[in-house]
């Protein structure tokens, strides 16, 4: 597929993505802590709100060596406003752990940050307000080429805004070369033809919407049609001219193709195959470092490459505002299979950077990798282990880590499931339960997020940029460029 999700900085495993920043209401009563969330809404154009944390919950968590558990918790009030939790707390700086409306399932979220005020965003792949599409709805499609049609040429219809796109099959595109007509064809807008990079079900399209029909050469987009916005009513024509995509830019970097392996080789558990690969997106969310949109171009790299790479492109989405996005994406893999039910995970060590592409530009990957993750002083170097808990304590996570640059830490606890494949699962999956962001490479986790004899990874990040005020406490001002590196710890089953 053409789409360009982002695993880096989606800070893997979150359907939602996150900033924070230092904030104080001016007649807050003494001695008051408050987190305040702000949805931003990411379409065709951006949507920024007061979030409605009606539903959710929070608590602040007060360190206290005297509690079993670890801390002290002092439950958070919902303003009137309905977008801030506080509390009194006369003295320190408590954690706070709060929920939010994830889809699409729910996870726990921990911030251990040196603010007692915190402004909080959070990011959604969406247009507001998103409504159920008509039923049935489907879309004619009879779209003008500028060019003959060729076979080795493939189509997209990508909606911006829903973020749901359907790729044509064979049976959808001329069976030679030569037409210079894509369609007539009906396309049905149901779970069957279309797919959502969100993973909510499909939306229907409005006119916060930008549809669009992308022509590509392998991951060369080459030609597009942009329809007037319109609101979807069941069966609606997508029809009109494509035009080319004049390859005005020229894309002139190096990389350091070697670098990557050499770094993986000293994570634990060892993995066993690495990749590298760029990807260049139109992306609407690229002012706060979110890559997903259309795809510009996009190519592997292997150990025995110069590192020099250049490529003519073309972004004619500028003027929406959506600027040309690049990511850097070194990884490595190692598989694990759970003897319990025979099936099995892949688990992930890499290293990102996305940048706004400039001519000359080095991307030498600076963050920290972690090298291996640890449990209450266990350390979760091999896969298959069982790690005793006790469901009274919190459990302390760390990590040690191959250089120290690195503005923060994120941990995510990940239970692993079977699919839903049908009719029996064919693999285990991810589904983060917990989420953690400090400024330290230790933290403190409350009681009660590990369920025994269920499997877990933690996978640890180190994210070195993105928000340029860190220092004054203002992370809600997020911006490219930004770098990440990121381990899932050894597979282990929990047992009290």
């Amino acid at each position: 597929m053409r789409v360009v999700p982002i695993a880096a900085f989606a800070l893997t495993g979150c359907a939602q993505l996150f900033g924070i920043a230092e904030t104080s209401a001016p007649d807050a009563p003494a001695g008051t802590v408050s987190l305040q969330v702000q949805r931003e809404s990411i379409g065709a154009t951006i949507v920024k709100g007061p979030q409605d944390l009606t539903g959710q919950t929070a608590t602040f968590l007060v360190p206290d060596a005297a509690d079993p558990s670890g801390y002290r918790r002092v439950p958070a009030t919902l303003s009137a406003s309905l977008d801030t939790w506080t509390a009194i707390i006369p003295d320190g700086t408590p954690l706070i752990e709060f929920t939010l409306p994830d889809y699409p399932e729910p996870m726990t979220r921990l911030l251990a940050l040196p603010n007692r005020n915190i402004l909080y965003s959070f990011y959604v792949y969406e247009h507001p307000a998103p409504v159920a599409p008509p039923s049935p709805a489907s879309f004619d499609v009879n779209v003008t080429l500028p060019t003959p049609y060729a076979v080795n040429e493939s189509f997209q219809a990508y909606s911006i805004g829903t973020w749901s796109y359907h790729n044509f099959t064979a049976a959808e595109v001329p069976a030679a070369a030569g037409p210079t007509v894509l369609g007539p064809i009906n396309i049905p807008y149901d779970a069957a033809h279309f797919a959502n990079i969100t993973g909510r079900a499909i939306e229907k399209v409005t006119t916060d919407d930008q549809f669009l029909v992308l022509r590509y050469v392998g991951p060369d987009l080459t030609g597009f049609l942009e329809l007037p916005r319109f609101d979807q009513t069941g069966v609606d024509g997508v029809t009109g001219a494509m035009a080319a995509n004049p390859h005005t830019a020229m894309l002139d970097l190096m990389v350091e193709p070697t670098k990557p392996a050499m770094r993986f080789a000293g994570v634990r558990p060892a993995t066993t195959a690495t990749s590298m690969s760029w990807i260049l997106a139109a992306s609407p969310g690229y002012a706060s470092a979110h890559l997903s949109g259309p795809g510009l171009q996009s190519a592997g790299v292997l150990p025995a490459d110069t590192g020099k790479i250049t490529a003519a492109y073309g972004n004619p989405f500028v003027a929406h505002g959506w600027n040309t996005a690049l990511l850097w994406n070194p990884n490595a893999t190692r598989s694990y299979t759970d003897p319990a039910t025979m099936l099995a995970v892949t688990l992930y060590t890499g290293l990102q950077q996305m940048v706004e592409p400039t001519s000359g530009q080095l991307l030498d990957l600076p963050s920290g990798l972690p090298i291996s993750v640890s449990a209450n002083q266990t350390a979760l170097i091999s896969d298959g282990n069982t790690l005793t808990l006790d469901p009274t304590k919190s459990v302390e996570l760390s990590a040690t880590f191959d250089r120290a640059t690195c503005t923060f830490y994120q941990m995510d606890v990940i239970e692993l499931l079977p699919n839903t494949a049908a009719p029996m699962p064919t693999a285990l999956t991810g589904h983060v339960r917990y989420f953690t962001m400090q400024t330290a490479q230790t933290i403190k986790i409350p009681p009660g997020v590990f369920v025994t004899d269920h499997l877990y990874t933690v996978r640890v990040h180190c994210v070195q940029g993105a928000y340029p005020t860190f220092a004054d406490g203002n992370l809600q001002n997020r911006t490219l460029p930004f770098s990440q590196g990121y381990l899932d710890s050894g597979v282990f089953k929990v047992s009290l």
